[in-house]
């Protein structure tokens, strides 16, 4: 039994926000032709279309995300293969004498392995079990731990910098 299209419009609107901000995320460098927040768009759109292709017929609102974000983790991969990448130009954030400033921290997230990137954005920003992640990035569990762990190094090698 499938889930009526007005109930999976109204899912995917109220889940939009947070699609946009994972594949900010997850996209933290972007074509150079392009912005960040364009690229994310644009794959935040393909992940909808191809949920509408597919006939999601996710009954409970957990397995719902889960695949949502998993399609967008499949969709973020695919623009990040087919593009020239380069890391975009940060705002400069507020800095403290003894911290890395946050447009550091944001280039050396960004300078991450898109996996890394994604296992933190899943992880960390959204909050998603570790199963669950693993699921999404299509990995298995002892792997997402690796690329969590390897880019929280990274991250607090800037910290400590």
């Amino acid at each position: 039994m499938s889930v009526p299209i007005e109930q999976l419009g109204e899912q995917m609107i109220g889940l939009l926000p947070r699609l946009r901000r994972l594949a900010q995320a997850i996209l933290e460098t972007a074509p150079a032709e392009g912005s960040a927040r364009q690229c994310a768009d644009d794959v935040v759109q393909a992940c909808i279309e191809r949920a509408l292709r597919s006939q999601i017929s996710w009954q409970d609102q957990h397995a719902f995300e889960n695949g949502m974000f998993s399609m967008l983790t499949r969709a973020c991969a695919a623009a990040y293969q087919h593009a020239p990448l380069v890391v975009q130009g940060v705002p400069r954030g507020a800095q403290h004498a003894d911290h890395p400033s946050t447009e550091t921290l944001r280039r050396t997230y960004a300078a991450l392995p898109l996996p890394q990137r994604a296992a933190i954005a899943l992880v960390v920003l959204e909050q998603r079990s570790y199963r669950d992640a693993a699921a999404m990035l299509e990995m298995p569990l002892p792997t997402l731990t690796q690329q969590l762990w390897q880019g929280r190094e990274k991250l607090q090698a800037q910290l400590q910098a």
